[in-house]
């Protein structure tokens, strides 16, 4: 069986965005394909496609997904926003039509990481996005943890929200795939992961 079964999860992720986080979504797209342009990288990219931005080589076998966040408030490990985004990663990560590419995950934010307060793991995610690449074995381990957390929430609320009588047998079928993944799958989503704080107000 393959991981690709548990795509059936996914779910609609689009927020009601501010007008001016739109605005710096298409700002960053732009951005990006000018900068591209100037190193004359060839990525096919779309704009709130998939996510945010979605860069795609398809000679190099390459899959950049981008969600892009303007905020005035700090990120944390218990913000609604890093929990969604993850998820639809996750979900991304699992589907079947990039299953053979290269695929990174990027969170950028103008804004910053949210102090350590009871149940955040705000230090726990300033600590990932410090070490993002040089993650000890501990590190890991430890955002495995929380990312798991995090993901069995979404599978479990997403398994409740689509079960019907027709859709029993193929949704108990991913579970199973999902309740047995190796830690292995989960460090390699972990490492696919990068963080990008700004810390601009």
């Amino acid at each position: 069986m393959s991981i690709t079964k548990l795509f059936l999860f996914t779910k609609d992720t689009d927020a009601s965005a501010t007008e001016q986080g739109f605005h710096y979504q298409k700002l960053k797209t732009l951005k990006t394909w000018l900068e591209n342009r100037v190193k004359e990288v060839d990525d096919v990219i779309y704009c709130d496609y998939e996510d945010d931005i979605f860069e795609r080589n398809i000679e190099q076998g390459k899959s950049k997904f981008r969600q892009v966040k303007l905020y005035s408030s700090n990120f944390s490990f218990s913000k609604e926003e890093i929990q969604k985004s993850l998820a639809h990663f996750f979900m991304l990560f699992v589907k079947g039509d990039y299953m053979f590419d290269d695929v990174s995950f990027l969170f950028e934010t103008n804004s910053g990481v949210a102090k350590e307060t009871r149940w955040n793991d705000g230090d726990l995610l300033k600590e990932w996005w410090q070490n993002q690449n040089a993650m000890s074995d501990d590190l890991v381990s430890r955002c495995r943890t929380r990312i798991k957390a995090i993901i069995d929430g979404y599978i479990t609320e997403s398994y409740a929200k689509q079960m019907t009588a027709e859709a029993k047998a193929d949704l108990q079928q991913a579970k199973n795939i999902y309740d047995q993944l190796a830690e292995e799958i989960w460090d390699k989503f972990i490492y696919s992961i990068k963080w990008q704080f700004d810390e601009i107000e």
